[in-house]
């Protein structure tokens, strides 16, 4: 049970309403919300962190951050002491359709967090923009041709013109419209993606996600000395792959790309990893996703992780073996 969640700007937040702050609140609702989302049999229940209201804080709640509702003439502008929603419902208002069976979907961006879910002939793509600048993703969506696309909805939540935005497009595709090949993200912004299809959507294949973790962690990083890790028990199939993922901490001047053997292997390390680069804090602490491919994994495994250079560790080391019934 999480019983609060978000953001928060330690500078601001102990003043007057500012729609500022309520973006600082909102903005990590949704990539935080999708990574609890992404671990069903861990997770019970989630809460973000915003009061209805908060009349027992001073001057009747005006200044507290984390508010669903505010007085009305708390923006510059408005006049009048009802209350009124502050600029948080609209995080609510950009997940209020969503619903369904989740799915399969993967992004070769760390910075772009990705979800879907189904239900019946709607399809709800989740788009989550982790960049403090705007990025755009190519959407590549299968079997479309059996099945053809009516309608599109997209739901757009971003921060422009100083406040929390939230922009709603529509599109009809008939015979002549092609479906959009991308999509822009503002900074730190969510986008949902409402496809509408002609039939019902028919799932024929299933994903089992089995986690596993090595046997020893927190290991000092020794520069070209490997580092050996043992993942055992695994769970192997015929059709499936693997994800590795490797927590690290260490110095901003030393290398954050290893060198990683999957049982004698190499495997392609990213140079990215998901979120910022932490430039305010004195180390990184950030997590690699290496994939795995299917053919290497065993019952017991053995991976070793090399550093060019001295310094930091290693704290983790996990697996996230995927079993498919057929080859996706």
């Amino acid at each position: 049970m999480i019983s609060e969640y978000g953001g928060r700007d330690h500078k601001t937040e102990a003043t007057p309403w500012t729609a500022i702050n309520d973006w600082q609140t909102m903005k990590s609702f949704s990539p935080m919300m999708m990574q609890f989302m992404a671990k069903p049999n861990l997770i019970l229940k989630a809460i973000p962190f915003s009061l209805a209201k908060a009349e027992w804080s001073g001057n009747e709640g005006r200044d507290y951050a984390w508010r669903l509702l505010r007085h009305n003439d708390e923006k510059t502008g408005e006049t009048g002491d009802e209350y009124v929603f502050t600029d948080i419902i609209k995080f609510y208002r950009l997940w209020s359709d969503v619903n369904g069976t989740r799915v399969n979907t993967d992004s070769n961006e760390a910075d772009l967090l990705v979800d879907s879910y189904v239900n019946k002939n709607k399809a709800y793509v989740i788009i989550s923009n982790l960049e403090t600048s705007a990025n755009s993703a190519l959407l590549n969506l299968t079997e479309l041709p059996s099945n053809p696309i009516n309608n599109i909805k997209i739901k757009h939540l971003h921060f422009a013109n100083g406040e929390s935005t939230l922009t709603t497009t529509s599109q009809n595709i008939g015979v002549k419209n092609e479906l959009p090949k991308s999509i822009n993200i503002g900074a730190e912004a969510t986008v949902i993606i409402e496809y509408t299809f002609s039939n019902n959507i028919k799932i024929t294949a299933e994903s089992d996600e089995h986690k596993y973790y090595a046997t020893t962690y927190k290991q000092p990083i020794k520069s070209n000395t490997a580092l050996k890790f043992n993942i055992n028990d695994v769970k192997t199939s015929e059709y499936g792959k693997g994800i590795l993922r490797l927590s690290f901490g260490r110095e901003h001047d030393l290398a954050q790309q290893p060198i990683v053997k999957v049982n004698g292997t190499l495997v392609t390390v990213p140079t990215d990893y998901a979120g910022d680069e932490q430039v305010f804090r004195p180390q990184v602490f950030s997590m690699l996703e290496i994939e795995v491919p299917n053919e290497l994994l065993k019952t017991n495994n053995t991976i070793l992780v090399t550093y060019p250079d001295d310094g930091g560790f290693v704290s983790s080391v996990t697996l996230q073996a995927f079993e498919y019934s057929d080859d996706i």
